[in-house]
C-alpha cells in the first residue's frame, strides 16, 4: 500500500534543507581554510624583537611591508655616522634600499635614535653598518690646561679670530672660562679642549706656541724698559714733544705709511675698511701679514701699558701736534699708536689738558687726557702706519657735502671695522700734508664680492641716489 503523498512533502523539504545547510558549512569551512592558509601572518599581528648588537640594544619592529629597526647612537658618534653634508648616511641608504631618519629623545641628549625603514634583509644590514661605523668612531675626551690670564688676550685674539683658527687647525673645541680675577696677569685660567687625543694634542701645541711668544715678549719688554730707565738715569726725558725730546723727532723719520701696492694682476688689493668719516674720506687695512703684525703688536702694547708700573714708567710730560704717542681707545681699552692732531691746554692741571689723538694703524680720532698717554717704545716703531686714507673713485656728494644718510648707507655696504675683505683698485693718488707729515690719499673703486652678485659700492651710492659722477674729474 502507498504512504500517503503528504508525509512525502516533509521528507523532500527537510533532505534539501540538509542539502543547503552541508553545502553553506562546507563553503565557510573552505572560506576559513583559506584565510588562514593564503592571508599573511604579518597582517593579524605585529611583533615586537628586541636584539642586542656590540653591547647596544634597538628595536625591530616587522610588518607586511617593512621592518623598522631603532638604534640608538650616542652623541659624539652622530658626526660620523652622518658623514660631511650626511654623505655616509645617504651611502648606507642606497647600498641597502632602507630610509634612514634621525629622531631626538629631547633636549640635552646624550644619544639620537636612527630609525630604519625597509625589508628584514636590507634594515638589518642598514643596522649592521650603523653599528660597524657606531664602533669604529674615535674617541671623544676632555682636558684642561691651565694659561696666566696675561695670555688668554692672545690665545683670542681680535674678535676671537685666533681661537677659532686653533679649533679649525686642531679640529678640537677650545674654550675658555669666563670670569675670575683677571686683574693679576700671572692668575691661571682654564682652557677646555674636547676632541680626539690627536686634536687636543695638537690644540696643546697651538697654546704652547702663544706661551711661548708671551715670553719671548716679555723678555723684550724687559729689555726696552731696562733702557728706558738707563735714559732716565742719564738725564735724557721720556717727553715726547717733537722740539725737546731727541728719540721723538728721530720716530717721524722712521714711522711711514703703509701703501696701497695691488695683490693681483688685475690690479686689485684686499682690504679691510677699518675707519668711515664719509665715502669721501675712510681708511682701508690692507690684508696680508702686516695686518697678522699689527694685530700681535697691539696684544704685547696692551700688555704692556695696562701695567700701572709702565704708565707711571712711560707717561709723557710734554706734548706737541704731530707727537707719536701710545694711548687707550674708549671702547675695547685696548691700547693703540696714535698721532695728536690736536691740544686744548688745562690752565689750571697740564695733565687735565684735551688732547685729539688720530688712531695711525685704523683712521679713528679720540679725545683723552694728558695724563692718559704714553711715550711710544722704540720696539713699536718699526711696523709702518697701517690705516691707509682712502675716497671713493669718480664720485662726489649730491649736495654741497656728503650728508648721514650717505654715510650711513656706505658704512653698511663697506663693513666698516667688521673686518670682511673688500676689493680696492686705486685709480689714482695725491699727497697732502696732515699732522705735521705728508701723507698719500688714495681714489679707489671698492668692490664687496662676499656675495653671490658683486657689489659696486659707489654705483650702489649713485644708484640710491647719494652720489653723483663727478664729471670735471673723473679720477
Amino acid at each position: 500500500m502507498e504512504k500517503p503523498s503528504v508525509f512525502t512533502l516533509p521528507n523532500v523539504k527537510f533532505s534539501r534543507i540538509a542539502l543547503l545547510l552541508a553545502v553553506g558549512l562546507s563553503a565557510s569551512v573552505s572560506s576559513l581554510l583559506f584565510y588562514l592558509v593564503f592571508i599573511k601572518k604579518d597582517d593579524l599581528e605585529e611583533q615586537l624583537e628586541l636584539s642586542t648588537k656590540g653591547g647596544r640594544k634597538s628595536q625591530q619592529v616587522t610588518t607586511s611591508r617593512q621592518t623598522v629597526i631603532h638604534v640608538n647612537v650616542p652623541k659624539s658618534a652622530i658626526g660620523g655616522v652622518i658623514g660631511r653634508q650626511g654623505s655616509t648616511i645617504k651611502k648606507i641608504q642606497e647600498q641597502t634600499n632602507t630610509k634612514i631618519k634621525f629622531e631626538e629623545k629631547g633636549l640635552d641628549v646624550e644619544e639620537k635614535v636612527a630609525v630604519i625603514r625597509g625589508s628584514p634583509e636590507n634594515a638589518q644590514e642598514a643596522e649592521n653598518l650603523l653599528y660597524q661605523l657606531i664602533n669604529e668612531q674615535p674617541q671623544i675626551l676632555t682636558e684642561d690646561v691651565f694659561v696666566p690670564v696675561r695670555v688668554c688676550g692672545r690665545i683670542i685674539g681680535r674678535n676671537g679670530d685666533t681661537i677659532r683658527t686653533m679649533c679649525r687647525i686642531s679640529g678640537a673645541k677650545i674654550t675658555l672660562d669666563r670670569g675670575g680675577d683677571e686683574r693679576d696677569p700671572d692668575n691661571q685660567k682654564r682652557v677646555t679642549i674636547r676632541g680626539t687625543r690627536d686634536q687636543i694634542d695638537i690644540a696643546i701645541s697651538l697654546i704652547d706656541e702663544k706661551l711661548a711668544e708671551d715670553e719671548a715678549f716679555r723678555q723684550k719688554i724687559s729689555l726696552s724698559s731696562s733702557s728706558a730707565q738707563t735714559l732716565q738715569h742719564r738725564g735724557r726725558p721720556l717727553s715726547i714733544g717733537a722740539s725737546s725730546d731727541e728719540a721723538n723727532v728721530s720716530s717721524h723719520q722712521e714711522l711711514q705709511q703703509e701703501l696701497l701696492v695691488p695683490s693681483a694682476a688685475d690690479g686689485y688689493t684686499e682690504v679691510f675698511v677699518s675707519a668711515v668719516e664719509n665715502p669721501g674720506s675712510f681708511w682701508v687695512q690692507t690684508v696680508g701679514t702686516k695686518s697678522v703684525q699689527l694685530d700681535k703688536m697691539v696684544e704685547e702694547m696692551t700688555e704692556f701699558y695696562t701695567q700701572q708700573c709702565n704708565q707711571e714708567l712711560t707717561r709723557v710730560s710734554q706734548v706737541s701736534v704731530g707727537d707719536i704717542v701710545a694711548a687707550p681707545f674708549e671702547h675695547d681699552h685696548c691700547w693703540y699708536r696714535g698721532i695728536i692732531v690736536n691740544i686744548h691746554e688745562d690752565d689750571y692741571n697740564l695733565d687735565e689738558s684735551e688732547i685729539t689723538i688720530h688712531f695711525v694703524d685704523f683712521g679713528d680720532y679720540c679725545k683723552l687726557k694728558r695724563k692718559e698717554l704714553c711715550t711710544l717704545l722704540p720696539i713699536y716703531k718699526v711696523l709702518p702706519f697701517q690705516a691707509i686714507e682712502c675716497r671713493l673713485a669718480w664720485l662726489q656728494p649730491k649736495g654741497s657735502v656728503w650728508n648721514d644718510e650717505a654715510t650711513n648707507l656706505f658704512e653698511k655696504l663697506s663693513h666698516v671695522a667688521q673686518w670682511k675683505v673688500l676689493m680696492a683698485k686705486q685709480v689714482s693718488s695725491l699727497k697732502k700734508q696732515s699732522e705735521q707729515r705728508e701723507v698719500t690719499v688714495y681714489a679707489v673703486e671698492l668692490i664687496d664680492t662676499n656675495e653671490p652678485q658683486d657689489i659696486n659700492i659707489g654705483l650702489e651710492l649713485v644708484q640710491k641716489g647719494y652720489a653723483m659722477v663727478n664729471k670735471n674729474n673723473r679720477s
